[in-house]
């Protein structure tokens, strides 16, 4: 079975925001610290919250939604 961690980080180098060799690292120090994958991207400047969230939403099967770029009928 595929870990969450696993398939979220899949996402981004699909995407093209994670290059492979950056995952399997990033995956070594979640097993190896404790410290989920998003919370380790994050941490060390390589994924944009941007990116974290357009990755997690299409993990459980949501939509994302910009609300910077969304325009939003006023009425």
């Amino acid at each position: 079975m595929v870990s969450a961690s696993r398939r979220l980080g899949e996402f981004l180098v699909d995407r093209k925001v994670l290059s492979r060799d950056t995952l399997e690292v990033m995956l070594d120090r979640e097993a190896k610290e404790g410290t989920p994958l998003p919370r380790l991207l994050a941490a060390e400047g390589l994924v944009s919250e941007k990116d974290l969230m357009a990755a997690v939403a299409h993990q459980v099967g949501m939509p994302f939604v910009d609300l910077e770029e969304a325009s939003i009928d006023p009425s």
